[in-house]
């Protein structure tokens, strides 16, 4: 016994972890593709529609979920350049705070 773990539990913590590092980078190369679609959507619509509002924060959101925070910043950036559009200024805060509101990067 390892750690209170037997050598079976041990290997069957590894193949799991294994599992769980594969699906978070599937789900990030998902997550830049949503986030491409949504910049996508975004260009398509106006700034004050639901949906052109729904699609730069999915855009912006989707790129922190794919860790590319850069590409967030960018995109946040792009998006609130729009405000001579018209854009009302708690629309442009909610913007601004997704990127200041990260939570901790989990290892």
């Amino acid at each position: 016994m390892i750690g209170g773990l037997t050598e079976t539990q041990m290997a069957e913590l590894g193949s799991l972890n294994n599992q769980v590092l594969e699906a978070r980078s599937a789900f990030e190369e998902a997550a830049k593709k949503v986030s491409s679609l949504q910049l996508k959507i975004a260009n398509l619509t106006s700034p004050l529609s639901f949906e052109g509002r729904v699609a730069r924060r999915n855009a912006i959101l989707m790129a922190l979920n794919a860790r590319d925070e850069e590409r967030a910043e960018a995109l946040k950036n792009k998006f609130c350049a729009e405000d001579d559009a018209g854009m009302n200024t708690r629309f442009l805060n909610e913007l601004r705070a997704m990127l200041s509101a990260r939570p901790d990067e989990a290892s």
